[in-house]
């Protein structure tokens, strides 16, 4: 999975969605139980925008926060939908404009 094949929008909320977690699950004891619930709810919710993620929980082992990992996005909701490659080229354009700009300050 490349992250250009998600819009600039799909980026932001999934890194929304991460710190999101990532502050209501850091409160709650590290235990096999609420990282499975955290795990339910991210996924749930990356679904309903179309997007498969999953945690890597090694990291957890040796005390740090688990990893998002976008696997890609469900062929169903963009079948349904549709890739909108005008947002995208929007998105691309107006990225490269910005970078010119900050080199040109």
């Amino acid at each position: 999975m490349d992250l250009s094949d998600l819009q600039d929008d799909e980026i932001v909320w999934i890194r929304q969605l991460a710190h999101e977690l990532t502050l209501k699950w850091s409160r709650k004891p590290n235990n096999q139980n609420n990282l499975q619930e955290m795990c339910r709810e991210a996924k749930g919710k990356a679904q309903a925008r179309g997007i498969i993620i999953d945690w890597d929980l090694i990291p957890v082992i040796s005390g740090r926060p688990p990893v998002l990992v976008v696997i890609g996005k469900n062929s169903d909701h963009e079948n349904k939908y549709g890739f909108d490659h005008e947002k995208k080229r929007h998105d691309v354009l107006k990225s490269k404009i910005e970078k010119t700009e900050d080199r040109v300050k």
